[in-house]
């Protein structure tokens, strides 16, 4: 297995990776091949950004994703994960830790603080989930919750 990073002409082989994720993750939308395709382009071109990938053989098996951008409030740089995804049969093995440490050396060469986020899975309540306890041995430190809100046509008893 290797990581490297992906360039703008591989970033088409993602599209099977983004519909899995996007159906195991119970995303609201529709998962758009197009629509990562022009952001990444735009973020790999006008950012400092990394988009790597876990290949075995010559299959796209697992990606992170990454911007350097300022905070919010006080501007100071921050590498924040967009996303952060291995294929389910390759789970267990290294492909995800090993993109992990590509991503924060990548944050230690810029010397910023590195974000990640974590979706809670189908099922799983936000006390308890798996990878708090990994998180939090990676020296993160929780800060934020995110909650969404379905359009109108989409909640319950609309």
């Amino acid at each position: 297995m290797q990581i490297r990073p992906l360039t703008i002409m591989e970033l088409s082989r993602c599209e099977p990776l983004g519909h899995q994720f996007h159906a195991e993750k119970h995303l609201p939308g529709t998962f758009s091949i197009d629509c990562l395709i022009e952001h990444w382009t735009h973020y790999l071109t006008c950012f400092e950004s990394m988009l790597w990938g876990a290949w075995e053989d010559d299959a796209l098996i697992g990606g992170l994703g990454a911007v350097i951008a300022p905070d919010e409030f006080d501007g100071r740089l921050t590498a924040r994960e967009f996303f952060w995804y291995v294929g389910r049969p390759h789970r267990g093995g290294t492909a995800g830790m090993r993109l992990l440490q590509h991503f924060h050396a990548w944050a230690d060469q810029h010397d910023v603080e590195s974000r990640l986020v974590r979706l809670i899975d189908e099922g799983e309540t936000m006390q308890g989930a798996q990878l708090d306890a990994l998180y939090t041995r990676l020296d993160y430190q929780p800060v934020e919750i995110a909650w969404i809100r379905p359009r109108k046509s989409a909640r319950k008893g609309v």
